[in-house]
């Protein structure tokens, strides 16, 4: 999978997100991991991936729940949110289950 892509997406939504910041707390792993990776030419690890589809799946729900409680329908932006997390979500187990096949074949 591609990481870059869903960083890029990310990024438009959090405009201070960094690479550094992308790898602590999406990916669950060091600030200079990202770094090691484009340094090496290799893609991030399998679990880097679960780390990162797990993060986007929990910042959506969490953004669903905020918007399921607004009764006054104040908190668009919250709907927004889920849907942009939970759509990144679903990009990334889309890679994941292709990257399974794939070595499967």
């Amino acid at each position: 999978m591609e990481y870059r892509a869903i960083y890029e997406k990310l990024k438009q939504h959090d405009r201070t997100l960094t690479e550094e910041r992308f790898s602590v707390d999406y990916l669950n792993r060091s600030k200079h991991y990202l770094s090691m990776c484009k340094a090496t030419g290799r893609d991030i690890s399998s679990e880097a991936k679960l780390n990162l589809w797990l993060n986007l799946l929990s910042i959506g729900n969490t953004w669903a729940d905020i918007s399921a409680s607004d009764l006054t329908g104040e908190l668009k932006r919250a709907n927004y949110n889920a849907s942009i997390f939970t759509e990144l979500a679903g990009e990334v187990i889309s890679t994941i289950k292709l990257d399974m096949y794939q070595r499967a074949s």
